[in-house]
């Protein structure tokens, strides 16, 4: 699906005019406001003080001091010396407050702001990197004259006066902090002495030193039995077993696989000559040769022979092979009983005795070994408490050192720091100044005041006086939401103006016993617009085709809605439709004294039966045009709601067959339920808005209320408009009275027969357009027939 690009809205020429007729109504408030504009303007020259100015040259020649200290406030260097010392501190409000002091224009106890009772203003402009331009505005001519060298004067001494009063305070209040600091720094000492005495952290960093190896220690030797039983424990329980099996007859493989294992131990442990150990003993395990000493669960100090280097046994285990081999070589040659024989035999036996010790000596060693090590696992893990609890001690001694030594490091900074400020303030004559010059003034407007300018306050009271004029009255009409236009109603709620009815005297209003043959040959202004509304009603019928039963509404009261609903029956009737008028606004209907009949018997007594159709009828209006009518009748609590029930629907279902046209007066929209209820028994509604009288808003909400509730709307008629007003006379000239006093003068004679007014009677700007056949409205605010 395409969607349409939004147009463009044309310029509209009539709705710019009618907006610029609309500021004529504002006529009176438009002249009032240009005297007051021009009166503004004087009243500001008469009564404004005079403002004279002067402009005068300033020099001005920064120096910089040979000593920076950017913690000195007035050795602190400067990227911009004209920022500093002149844009900043010459026309400061101090500067100005000294120099009107000096100038006696104010007391002691003035303040700054007191200054700009004499001079409102000191601007200054930048000419290059050694002028500037001082710009004094004052309100008296000596003070304008003198303001700005006294001005240069008074900073100049303010310059020096503020540098040597810094200087001495500087100087007293740095020499008492610097003895309150070294005063500090001799306490810190002693009291890093003292607490290095009290808590003895010489012999306690020794002994913590001694201490850290314990944990280490442990470590190893735990590192060392868990190779133990990872490594070594399977085998040996192994070789054992298999050597308690061959007692009778050593295995010497196993013999030898024991003294393996036994050797790659003894290479990764060092037992040292002297240590005392705890013998485990053997655990049950008998010894493998009988003579070997027995190892009891006893205290053995470490020998000599014990940890030394032994690696005998593989020469024996050599020689033992080797003696094996002759053996079997020699058997092949030599008898048992053989001398040979007998002398190897001997050698061998010889060799395993020896093998074997070694292997009971290198046990032993080995259980010495691992003695030691569980000994001194035992020793070192009842160590550690001591351990930690020396540790945590030193610690905080250590931790409370350093915070002494901190603090006395922070007071050695200070103390440092304050010497350099002093030597900065000391030693530096030459600091940061700035040579500044009075050269003179090169404009200076003592004669006539620069302000208030005639010329300039002559031309703001004119804008101001048409500001006013012409601001007011559109400010005026952009405030006011009333209904002023029937495009503009249109616009707003999307409905259609049928007809507009312009302001009428009363008595032309009423007057509903007026003959239908009024206005034949010359047209009424009043009545034709009547007959407009009537036409275009119905020449739009809602969906079933008819407009039979006609409902004329409002959103408020007070919008004459009544008077179109007796017009318009009068309308029906003088073309022939046998019409009735129906009150329903039992509350405040006055359809009666509209009309002048009698109110005793009405729709009240209607709706509760007290009476019958025929009774409650009165006719009224000339004889050829006379309609019937029901009142209102008195007032009956609880008539309103029948209205709303199916007794009313079967009274406008009876009168629809016997009358053409039926016109229902009702209450407004707002506010009250009866409207909303009773559209539903109407073929359509017309609305009656007041113009100038009822808001937007208002009329809005009564076209959502009824077009909720499901209303047909024949339209709306723009009611009581005032054509004596410029815009709406331009708008709709053709519903004037003098509109159609043109046709009396065209039927005495003056015209030539065609409608057209006579030549000299013709009104420049006036185009009558013809009521029947005139285009929709909506384009000119013509209303459609």
């Amino acid at each position: 699906m395409e969607t349409q690009t939004p147009t463009k809205p044309k310029f509209d020429p009539v709705r710019l005019i009618t907006q610029a007729l609309s500021l004529v109504k504002h006529s009176r408030l438009m002249v009032l406001m240009l005297p007051l504009g021009i009166m503004a303007g004087v009243c500001y020259y008469v009564y404004s003080k005079p403002l004279y100015m002067a402009k005068s040259l300033v020099y001005i020649r920064a120096y910089g001091a040979t000593v920076r200290d950017n913690r000195v406030d007035e050795l602190r260097g400067s990227g911009s010396v004209l920022n500093r010392f002149f844009l900043t501190n010459l026309t400061s409000g101090r500067m100005q407050l000294l120099a009107a002091q000096k100038m006696g224009l104010l007391g002691p106890r003035a303040t700054a702001e007191d200054v700009l009772k004499h001079v409102p203003t000191v601007r200054r402009e930048l000419v290059d990197t050694n002028h500037v331009n001082l710009v004094v505005f004052a309100y008296d001519k000596e003070v304008v004259k003198k303001f700005a060298e006294v001005l240069v004067e008074e900073y100049k001494r303010s310059q020096e006066e503020t540098w040597a009063n810094y200087r001495e305070e500087a100087l007293a209040r740095y020499a008492e902090e610097m003895e309150r600091l070294t005063q500090k720094i001799a306490e810190g000492h002693n009291e890093i002495l003292g607490k290095e005495k009290s808590e003895n952290l010489t012999e306690a960093a020794i002994a913590q030193k001694a201490l850290m190896e314990v944990p280490l220690e442990l470590n190893r030797v735990r590192m060392r039995l868990k190779n133990f039983d990872t490594n070594y424990r399977e085998d040996l329980a192994r070789i054992d077993a298999a050597l308690v099996q061959s007692a009778d007859r050593p295995d010497f493989e196993s013999v030898v696989q024991m003294l393996s294992l036994l050797s790659a131990f003894n290479k990764e442990t060092v037992v040292d000559v002297g240590t005392v150990v705890r013998t485990p003993g053997l655990g049950g395990r008998a010894p493998v040769n009988a003579a070997a000493p027995k190892l009891e669960n006893e205290i053995t100090v470490v020998q000599p022979d014990m940890v030394e280097e032994v690696e005998e046994w593989r020469k024996l285990d050599k020689l033992r092979r080797e003696l094996v081999q002759e053996q079997a070589e020699k058997a092949q040659t030599f008898l048992p009983d053989h001398a040979v024989m007998r002398e190897i035999a001997a050698k061998l036996v010889e060799a395993e005795r020896q093998l074997i010790v070694e292997m009971q000596t290198a046990r032993q060693r080995f259980d010495i070994e691992l003695a030691a090590l569980q000994e001194k696992e035992k020793s070192l893990e009842a160590r550690m408490p001591e351990f930690y609890d020396e540790l945590a001690k030193y610690d905080k001694n250590v931790y409370d050192l350093d915070v002494l030594r901190d603090g006395q490091a922070m007071f050695e900074t200070a103390r440092k720091n304050l010497t350099d400020r002093l030597s900065a303030i000391m030693f530096n004559e030459e600091r940061d100044w700035a040579d500044v010059q009075f050269r003179g003034h090169i404009f200076l407007r003592d004669d006539e005041p620069v302000s208030p300018n005639k010329f300039k306050l002559a031309m703001i009271s004119a804008l101001i006086a048409l500001a006013g004029a012409f601001g007011m009255p559109i400010l005026l009409n952009m405030m006011n939401t009333s209904v002023a236009t029937i495009q503009d109603l249109e616009d707003y709620t999307g409905l259609t103006g049928i007809g507009m009815v312009p302001m009428a005297r009363k008595e032309l209003l009423e007057d509903v016993h007026r003959s239908p043959a009024q206005g034949a040959t010359v047209p009424n202004f009043l009545l034709e617009t009547i007959r407009v509304i009537r036409s275009n009603i119905i020449l739009r019928p809602n969906r079933h085709h008819q407009c039979q039963v006609i409902m004329v509404t409002s959103a408020r009261p007070q919008e004459g809605k009544t008077s179109q609903a007796s017009n318009l029956a009068w309308a029906f009737r003088s073309m022939g439709d046998k019409t009735l008028l129906l009150d329903c606004d039992l509350r405040r209907g006055r359809v009666h004294g509209f009309t002048a009949v009698s109110n005793e018997l009405g729709m009240t007594h209607l709706l509760l039966g007290d009476c019958t159709p025929e009774q409650a009828i009165q006719t009224v209006g000339h004889r050829s045009s006379a309609f019937d009518i029901i009142p209102r009748g008195p007032v009956i609590a609880g008539t309103t709601e029948i209205l709303c029930q199916k007794r009313f629907e079967d009274l406008i279902n009876l009168f629809r067959q016997h009358y053409d046209r039926i016109v229902v007066d009702t209450p407004p929209v707002l506010g009250l339920s009866e409207t909303s209820s009773l559209q539903r028994v109407c073929d359509g509604v017309v609305l009656v808005v007041k113009a100038e009288a009822t808001s937007k808003k208002d009329v809005g909400d009564a076209v959502t209320i009824l077009r909720k509730a499901g209303a047909h709307f024949f339209g709306f008629v723009l009611n009581a408009v005032d054509l004596s007003k410029a815009s709406n006379y331009y708008n709709y000239y053709y519903y004037s009275a003098a509109y159609y006093d043109d046709f009396d003068d065209e039927a005495a004679g003056g015209g030539d027969g065609d409608g057209s007014a006579a030549p000299d009677r013709a009104r420049p700007g006036r185009q009558p357009i013809g009521l029947p056949g005139a285009p929709e409205m909506g384009r000119r605010h013509t209303p459609a027939v």
